[in-house]
């Protein structure tokens, strides 16, 4: 719920919690991982997953394009995970120990 946020009349207040219930339910029955976190913690292993000493992953991947990965509007850099071979970035210098390499992902 939004707290002390500048928006006009804006209805995102506990005072509202079935119009905002509502709208979560019309949102996901549209997308049902439209809440879910895009960061996977637990996942099962693979060549992508094993090779992430962080526990941690994107599940899409960032795609980014002058940040080097290493400011906060970057999605894997934001959730402090390293990225990998499902992101699309250019440059990246977001890379764990055993990542592929900048040079190795799509984009890069």
């Amino acid at each position: 719920f939004c707290s002390g946020c500048q928006c006009e009349q804006c209805l995102n207040k506990e005072e509202y919690l079935d119009l905002v219930l509502d709208a979560r339910r019309q949102i996901e029955g549209r997308n049902p991982e439209a809440f879910q976190s895009k960061i996977l913690k637990h996942q099962t292993p693979s060549a992508v997953t094993t090779a992430l000493a962080g526990g941690g992953r994107h599940k899409k991947g960032c795609h980014c394009k002058r940040s080097a990965c290493l400011k906060k509007y970057c999605e894997c850099y934001q959730a402090k995970v390293p990225c990998t071979d499902a992101c699309k970035c250019e440059g990246c210098q977001n890379c764990g120990p055993n990542s592929a390499p900048p040079g190795a992902r799509a984009g890069a």
